[in-house]
């Protein structure tokens, strides 16, 4: 397997190293209309500063 050339991702707001610092955490997030269904997401973060890189709806929970 070919080794990836340059240096490894950083965070856009602290420039931690996400090789390391990179997380995810599962979350339910309400519905802004009371009669809609809370939703399943999967946010990543970076741990040094938390900021919030990406989500992704339903990805691998239980809604």
């Amino acid at each position: 397997m070919a080794r990836p050339h340059g240096n490894p991702p950083q965070c856009p707001q602290c420039r931690a190293g996400l090789a390391d610092q990179a997380a995810y955490r599962s979350m339910m997030i309400p519905a802004d209309m009371a009669d809609e269904e809370p939703r399943a997401f999967v946010v990543i973060y970076c741990r040094t500063c938390g900021r919030a890189l990406g989500l992704r709806a339903g990805f691998g929970l239980q809604t």
